[in-house]
């Protein structure tokens, strides 16, 4: 547990110092989007009828380099459980989208096809335990006015669940991801 933690600040730490640098570092201003993630996931352990929906589902997705962007999904999970509903896990996800298409000229904006590297950080309440996932997303950014657009990714990889109640640790994902926000 200890060990995720460490790992967990000390990513997060080296991301927002590379972020304060590289922003500080352009010649041209970088555009921040700020937008809302709305997921739902089930799990394939959990029982018939039982999901789990993000009620932050707050998004932040930056200029990283000339062709990578970084994005930060954080994550409260509220499950509806027969048992009663209740707040599940928390955590984050981290995504380093290389983007293909060119930015706009005037504000930097991403924009066109990317794919990103992505790994997802949760901890179990009820559990006491965290679940690691690494994922590679393929998806489109859709500009739709000026400022504002529509993510859409597919994400795809694997994720370690440490719960004696699986034999397989590792479990496939699978999710698809419909991010709307704006850039400012």
């Amino acid at each position: 547990m200890k060990f995720y933690l460490r790992g967990f600040f000390l990513l997060l730490s080296l991301n927002l110092l590379l972020c304060i640098v590289e922003s500080n570092a352009q010649i041209k201003k970088s555009a921040h989007f700020l937008g809302m993630n709305p997921g739902i996931s089930i799990k394939p352990f959990y029982e018939s009828g039982e999901l789990d929906m993000n009620i932050i589902p707050l998004v932040y997705q930056t200029k990283l380099y000339q062709k990578f962007d970084m994005r930060f999904i954080s994550i409260l999970n509220f499950g509806f459980r027969k048992d009663g509903n209740r707040i599940i896990n928390y955590g984050m996800e981290l995504a380093l989208p290389y983007i293909f298409g060119q930015r706009s000229e005037k504000l930097q904006l991403s924009q066109g096809f990317y794919l990103a590297p992505v790994i997802s950080l949760l901890r179990y309440n009820e559990l006491k335990t965290f679940n690691t996932s690494v994922l590679i997303e393929p998806g489109i950014i859709f500009r739709v006015e000026e400022k504002a657009s529509i993510i859409v990714g597919l994400q795809l990889g694997a994720g370690y669940y440490n719960l004696q109640e699986l034999n397989k640790k590792w479990q496939n994902q699978i999710g698809l991801k419909i991010i709307l926000g704006n850039w400012f």
